[in-house]
């Protein structure tokens, strides 16, 4: 796999996001973490799944600007399928997943965050946003439902309709994350987690998190992934070319 590495530590499956500075995702990367996380989620030696970033200061940006946001509608739509399927099969993960957070997450990049049972996030000022709403995109009704379990629905609701971030303390504080440690303690510790969470009994652990999901509301999807049609409208293919142009000029 070119984006993503993939090691089996006894009962603990490490996803390790690898592309670029800031793990910008595009097509490809999500297609290799869905085909990933479908075939450990497979695998009965696997106990449990650490998502992790071996790029300093980020967990995930997001979608990849400078590629995705050139997508005509057939491309934008298999790569909205892809994240869409992959965020969905981490949600409906019947393991435990665990995020190690060295740094942001933003956007798509927190969304993937979300999907975990518990986050681990690398102290400072390092900020996790779901500000998908600042470019004109618009979010499934699982993450909002992923929001509100993480931090209430009046926080889920701003944060979703503002786009700011919040820095790590806040984060804590709110719920958003479940601990902060030294950067580079992040994934050390999230493994700690997972292999306490991998010794729990299989069948139990799944129906309880089966459970879970059904009574907060979480439904798979019969088109997974964000509809492609609102980044198509005026006002966002002004904003979609103002950030290219920005992009262009660093």
């Amino acid at each position: 796999m070119e984006h993503i590495q993939v090691a089996v530590e006894g009962k603990l499956a490490v996803v390790t996001m690898s592309r670029g500075k800031a793990n910008a995702m595009n097509t490809a990367m999500c297609v290799e973490m869905r085909d990933a996380v479908r075939a450990l989620a497979a695998d009965a030696g696997v106990r449990a799944l650490v998502l992790a970033s071996d790029r300093p200061k980020f967990f995930c940006a997001g979608f990849d600007i400078a590629e995705v946001f050139r997508y005509d509608r057939a491309q934008l739509t298999e790569c909205f399928v892809a994240f869409g399927e992959m965020v969905e099969d981490l949600m409906f993960c019947e393991k435990p997943v665990i995020a190690a957070m060295p740094g942001h997450a933003y956007a798509g990049g927190a969304v993937v965050a979300l999907t975990a049972d518990v986050r681990v996030m690398a102290e400072g000022s390092f900020g996790f946003a779901v500000n998908e709403i600042n470019i004109g995109a618009v979010l499934p009704d699982n993450i909002y439902r992923s929001m509100i379990d993480a931090v209430g629905t009046r926080q889920a609701r701003r944060m979703l309709l503002t786009g700011d971030a919040v820095k790590a303390p806040e984060a804590l504080a709110m719920g958003l994350v479940d601990e902060l440690a030294p950067a580079d303690q992040v994934l050390e510790r999230a493994k700690a987690i997972a292999a306490v969470w991998a010794e729990k009994p299989a069948a139990v652990f799944a129906e309880m998190k089966r459970m879970t999901r059904r009574v907060s509301g979480y439904v798979r999807s019969e088109v997974p992934g964000p509809p492609v049609d609102p980044w198509f409208t005026p006002d966002t293919l002004a904003r979609k070319s103002a950030m290219l142009a920005a992009l262009e000029k660093k």
